[in-house]
């Protein structure tokens, strides 16, 4: 352990287990806090554990993501595959300039969009390059027409 950094213990609710998390107080060798230190926003790339093997997938790679109980699906060509993670984590550790959220449960490569239609039932749809449809809640709605104009 580095000397003069602090270590404070946090408790945090995980599945019905209770655990502890270290998180340094300040930053080793500084006088800087540590939470107030930015950290990267945007993993350049997800780890998919799958059968025995373990893919790299790039973050330019993902059409769109979507919740799926505790974890989430990468949605990218024809293929999804399963990340571990809820879906407020990953949705946190992504570039507001490269995803936008679509839904409570899902978020949508901007890059990645073919076109917006409007069904019937006047909702807002992208489809997507790959075929793929996902619907636009309400919620999100303006905020995904403004982040497309500009």
């Amino acid at each position: 352990m580095p000397s003069g950094a602090h270590i404070k213990f946090e408790e945090e609710w995980r599945g019905g287990n209770m655990s502890y998390e270290p998180y340094y107080d300040t930053l080793p060798g500084t006088a800087i806090p540590a939470r107030e230190v930015a950290r990267p926003t945007c993993p350049e790339r997800f780890l998919v554990h799958e059968n025995g093997r373990v893919l790299i997938i790039r973050c330019a790679q993902v059409d769109w993501i979507e919740a799926d109980a505790r974890h989430c699906i990468l949605h990218f060509g024809k293929e999804k595959h399963r990340v571990a993670g809820p879906f407020h984590r990953v949705a946190a550790r992504l570039s507001q300039d490269q995803f936008l959220r679509a839904s409570r449960f899902s978020i949508v490569n901007i890059e990645r969009i073919a076109h917006l239609y409007m069904p019937s039932n006047n909702g807002l749809v992208v489809q997507m390059r790959n075929g793929d449809t996902v619907e636009i809640s309400r919620r999100f709605r303006r905020n995904v027409i403004e982040r497309l104009e500009s």
